[in-house]
């Protein structure tokens, strides 16, 4: 036998190391977009090799979406948000109630990707509940429907009471 780069080439066409040739491979560019960029989609203005050229990033574009055109492709770098966490099409979002709405229930506005979202908070809601959103989350990049919104119910302890709160507390502890 000669070379063993023969083999490959006898069966596959084309040198080593291109499989059929050699293949000119596209430069590739990163673009970094905000987090409500990525879920709600947007479009921007780039200069790729003096040229400028309009990038359409589609609504649930994720961290390492690739946007392919004929002569380049563009990496999407998105930015972490400082109140939501995404998981796939899911967004997660903590919500701090005070112990006494824990306690007793009530109303709280919650914040979602549209428009705040008037939530229902029952009695006796337990720290770190977690309550879903249907369809409140990241639209799907291929179309089809949208993920679900996540809210984490964070309890607030107080940390200072005066004395009149003390004593209310610890006769409510005592009735039970």
């Amino acid at each position: 036998f000669g070379d063993p780069f023969d083999i490959f080439e006898q069966f596959f066409g084309g040198g080593v190391g291109g499989f059929g040739g050699a293949r000119q491979r596209k430069p590739r560019y990163s673009l970094r977009i905000e987090f409500m960029e990525a879920v709600k989609g947007v479009e921007k203005t780039v200069i790729i090799q003096g040229k400028e050229k309009k990038i359409k990033i589609p609504p649930g574009a994720s961290e390492g979406t690739r946007i392919q055109y004929d002569d380049f492709e563009v990496t999407i770098d998105v930015r972490p948000d400082k109140q939501f966490s995404r998981e796939g099409n899911d967004l997660f979002v903590d919500e701090e109630i005070s112990l006494v709405m824990a306690t007793l229930g009530g109303e709280v506005e919650v914040p979602s990707v549209n428009k705040p979202i008037k939530l229902k908070i029952k009695s006796g809601t337990q720290p770190n509940t977690l309550i879903r959103i249907k369809g409140e989350g990241v639209p799907h990049l291929r179309g089809g429907g949208k993920g679900d919104l996540y809210i984490r119910l964070k309890v607030k302890i107080p940390e200072k009471l005066n004395s009149r709160q003390r004593e209310l507390l610890k006769q409510f502890e005592q009735s039970n």
